[in-house]
């Protein structure tokens, strides 16, 4: 990022640690999506439970990869868009939640889908739509960096934020797998869940839906929206 288009959106003076600390507690939330949902969990779950018996030729693991690759078009078409129409109308913050409570609406909406491969394409569909909604998410979160730093502090809160959005993957990763996953049988995780239709994974979806949602709020609520682009 060069100097000046950090002198252009950064503030001057350093803002209150209270939004700074807001920010960064998005990505801690957001890792419910990026690291339980679409990498280790949910989308495991889909190419070896959901998909296990799909008739055809065709893997499910090669209509995840689709279906992705769909989303990531749409990503690269519109995402910059989006982004640009939210920074000039002043209203990035607004983005940042709505496209947030998408996320969080997706990802409850794959409670519904149970290990049985007419329930593929519901999933392939929801985890798509969730990951162009969490990239357009994301354009607003990382825009709103430059109003939580200044030009001498912007490296160390953009660290803050990564290292927040790791850390917390790592701990909702190991939460769900000792609560719902480890262990054999028809009962999983510490909590007990029954496997029927995939239920304990299914479960795994609503509470990252939750933390998502939670983790979200601190932003919305400390950081203040931006003024519009002058026309």
């Amino acid at each position: 990022m060069s100097t000046a288009a950090i002198d252009q959106g950064s503030v001057k003076t350093p803002v209150g640690r209270g939004q700074v600390i807001a920010w960064g507690v998005w990505d801690w939330g957001s890792a419910a999506y990026n690291a339980v949902i679409l990498t280790f969990v949910f989308s495991v779950y889909l190419t070896d439970s959901v998909g296990a018996d799909l008739p055809g030729s065709i893997s499910a693991n090669s209509y995840l990869a689709w279906s992705i690759g769909i989303a990531g078009l749409f990503i690269a078409l519109l995402a910059p868009v989006t982004g640009q129409r939210a920074d000039a109308g002043g209203h990035r913050k607004l983005s940042l939640g709505v496209w947030t409570g998408l996320v969080v609406v997706v990802t409850a909406g794959l409670f519904f889908v149970r290990d049985e491969y007419s329930y593929l394409w519901l999933g392939l569909v929801l985890l798509a739509l969730g990951s162009i909604f969490f990239e357009f998410a994301s354009v607003s979160y990382n825009a709103m960096l430059r109003q939580v730093s200044t030009p001498d502090n912007i490296g160390r809160v953009s660290g803050f934020g990564w290292a927040m959005g790791y850390f917390g993957g790592i701990i909702l990763l190991l939460l769900v797998y000792v609560g719902f996953v480890v262990g054999e049988g028809d009962t999983r995780g510490a909590l007990g869940i029954s496997t029927d239709g995939g239920l304990n994974i299914r479960l795994i979806a609503i509470v990252a839906a939750l933390w998502f949602a939670l983790f979200a709020i601190p932003v919305l609520l400390k950081v203040p929206e931006t003024p519009g682009l002058p026309k």
